[in-house]
């Protein structure tokens, strides 16, 4: 699934670079809070939800490293 969406993912960095790393971010954030779930929010844990989680932080993941990556070796070169 990782690298599936992988490819998405470096096409979109390529349309709007620091925005794909900003939103990585985001994702990854919001896979925390669903993961644990945060104690504010008025979900009860359940592997569903702890699934959902892992989705958001593997999509979050693949736009951080896509990002970084590519924006490195641009800058290293």
């Amino acid at each position: 699934m990782y690298s599936i969406k992988l490819v998405f993912f470096h096409w979109a960095h390529k349309q709007m670079e620091t925005a794909t790393i900003f939103a990585g971010y985001i994702l990854s954030a919001l896979a925390f809070l669903l993961v644990g779930p945060a104690p504010f929010l008025p979900f009860q844990p359940s592997v569903a939800l702890i699934s959902a989680g892992q989705l958001l932080m593997g999509s979050g993941m693949a736009f951080i490293f896509v990002g970084f990556f590519t924006r490195s070796l641009k800058h290293s070169t």
